[in-house]
């Protein structure tokens, strides 16, 4: 708060720049609020004052906060701003007398010239505070300098400024680093975070930008507030000091409201504040009856007899149960009937029909709060059946298509009470390869409100039939034309990879064959038979006919059988045994069978 005028951008110690170059210098300054009051609103007045080894002090520049200057000699000078404004004290407004001129001098900034140019190497940006506000007030106004440091400190790098374009809405930034919160009128004022950028090295070409970022918040002053049943629940005052207002008020005083849910009027609460320090209201228990009610702070003083009044923003706050870190979920899931190398606590492998599985969960309340009822809930397979669970939990199932719905009642817990829910649960028929992922979830009530859930670990169970699953394809074969008589015929190359293998058997140290058998001739749509044979072959072997059951691949022991993938000239091929051959579509019915006993 500005009870006193100064400065509040100051010039750096030293700059250094290159000869025939500009070095970039700005500072400003604030009156208080008395000299505000007693100025008439004239604004302030610039003068940038030089020195150097061979000059005198002189006016170099006016009207300005930013001085462009450019050195004309190799030597060291020395530069200063002189901000001057009017003061009309009561002799001079009772008699309509000239003002008193009053001053604010920046430090004395030293200005270096060195031969060559040097790069910065590290960057960060500083301000006064992260909080601009977007209102008018007479405590900061809406506007903060953002201030570019660079190492090393001799560079003659000087960073530019910007913001995202989204921030646009709430603020804009000037080539200073002033950045100047939007106010709006008819009431609307716009809140949120923006970004401020800076980049120097743009005089390297050899060398990346150096950038550095910095988040500000916008707004009326307060945030809402998020707290956790029986936890303290804290409103600031953004934009001051910490402890700006605790030694020495400054004639200031501060006023809390709250309004209630459900609520139309606010009544003043500042007697109930739990904090020594004005700028903030602590609620030291936090209750599910304080949920979403509001709070605003009034921020009072007077200059002179002259009464300054600010209201902040209404900030809501939210009561949850408890914090998510308060509940503490371990699951645990174990195959008791096969393991897999790839299993893990939490993810089960080649999971089939009948395996025994074992669910552990353990539920502990980390928090300081009593839970007084809960349940925990999880997924499994539909079809699943629990064979043996803890004594007193009986279990609420609920079918929901491919899964069902488990619903185990856990009762209260006291804080760093925990609770074990232990079953087994018989896998059911699997018709498919697939996974079923789940998240236990429990669900705590604290109060009539809203449940408040929190999930645990992922659980991940991977299914297998616990068979080699086989998808034929149609296999076509080249047009017959007239005269194809004790002719090959070969097929098309869509058919060179008639079925799909998926080996899905959990143990396979027993090789498997895969087999074919035509079940039916190849007969037209008038029952017409085709004179033909099919006939299986592979390289050094001779035709077989597959009328009989056919072997047309093998797997190796503790292998998966593969896919099958013909050459054009090997595979199924059909022969034709006579020219006297009828027009028409002719299909024949295949079977492909799998054989441990080969």
């Amino acid at each position: 708060m500005y009870t006193t005028s100064g400065i509040i951008n100051q010039v750096q110690d030293n700059y250094y720049v290159n000869p025939g170059k500009s070095v970039e210098i700005s500072a400003d300054g604030r009156r208080s609020l008395l000299d505000v009051r007693y100025g008439k609103n004239r604004a302030l007045n610039y003068e940038w004052r030089m020195a150097s080894n061979s000059e005198k002090w002189h006016t170099i520049g006016t009207n300005s906060k930013h001085l462009s200057f450019t050195p004309e000699k190799d030597e060291t000078y020395w530069i200063q701003l002189k901000i001057s404004y009017p003061f009309w004290d009561f002799l001079a407004l009772l008699t309509n007398g000239p003002p008193t001129i009053k001053y604010i001098y920046s430090q004395v900034a030293k200005v270096n010239v060195i031969p060559d140019p040097i790069k910065a190497n590290q960057l960060e940006i500083a301000t006064d505070t992260d909080y601009i506000y977007n209102r008018p007030n007479f405590f900061n106004g809406q506007s903060i300098y953002a201030t570019a440091h660079t190492k090393p400190l001799n560079t003659t790098e000087q960073a530019t400024w910007s913001l995202r374009d989204k921030d646009s809405e709430l603020a804009h930034i000037d080539k200073d680093g002033k950045i100047t919160a939007n106010v709006l009128e008819d009431g609307i004022h716009k809140s949120g975070e923006i970004q401020v950028s800076a980049t120097t090295n743009h005089n390297f070409f050899d060398a990346d930008f150096l950038h550095a970022t910095k988040t500000i918040q916008v707004g009326g002053g307060l945030m809402d507030v998020h707290a956790t049943v029986g936890n303290e629940a804290i409103f600031k005052i953004q934009g001051f000091r910490e402890n700006e207002l605790t030694n020495d008020n400054k004639g200031v005083t501060i006023t809390w409201q709250r309004k209630e849910r459900d609520s139309a009027e606010y009544t003043d609460v500042t007697s109930e504040n739990a904090s020594d320090n004005p700028l903030i209201y602590k609620i030291p228990d936090a209750s599910p009856q304080d949920d979403e009610s509001f709070y605003r702070a009034i921020i009072q003083t007077n200059v002179d007899r002259r009464p300054y009044r600010y209201e902040t923003n209404p900030a809501k706050l939210l009561i949850a149960p408890a914090d998510k870190a308060d509940i503490n979920i371990e699951a645990i899931i174990d195959n008791d009937t096969f393991t897999s190398h790839e299993d893990t606590s939490s993810d089960l492998y080649n999971v089939v029909a009948h395996d025994e599985i074992k669910y552990y969960f353990k539920i502990t309340n980390l928090g300081k709060n009593r839970i007084q009822n809960s349940e925990l809930k999880f997924n499994l397979m539909a079809g699943t059946k629990i064979t043996d669970i803890n004594a007193n939990l009986i279990p609420e199932i609920q079918e929901q298509g491919e899964t069902q719905e488990v619903t185990i009642p856990t009762g209260s817990l006291m804080s760093k009470q925990s609770i074990e829910v232990q079953f087994r649960a018989k896998t059911p028929t699997i018709n498919k390869r697939h996974k079923i992922t789940d998240q236990p979830v429990f669900i705590s009530h604290y109060s009539s409100k809203e449940p408040f859930v929190v999930e645990g670990p992922e659980l991940n169970l991977n299914y297998l039939t616990n068979r080699v699953e086989l998808t034929p394809q149609d296999i076509i074969f080249e047009p017959i034309r007239p005269g194809d008589n004790d002719y090959l015929k070969y097929r098309l190359p869509d058919s060179d990879m008639p079925i799909a293998v998926d080996d899905q058997r959990r143990n396979k140290s027993r090789a498997v064959g895969l087999f074919l058998q035509q079940d039916t001739p190849l007969t037209n749509q008038e029952n017409k038979i085709l004179p033909a044979n099919l006939f299986f072959h592979q390289e050094n072997r001779p035709f077989e006919d597959i009328t009989e059951k056919t072997l047309i691949a093998t797997s190796k022991q503790f292998e998966p059988l593969k896919s099958v993938k013909w050459k054009h000239d090997n595979g199924l091929l059909l022969h034709l045994n006579s020219n006297n051959l009828a027009s028409g579509d002719y299909q024949a019915n295949l079977s492909w069978s799998i054989d441990d006993s080969i």
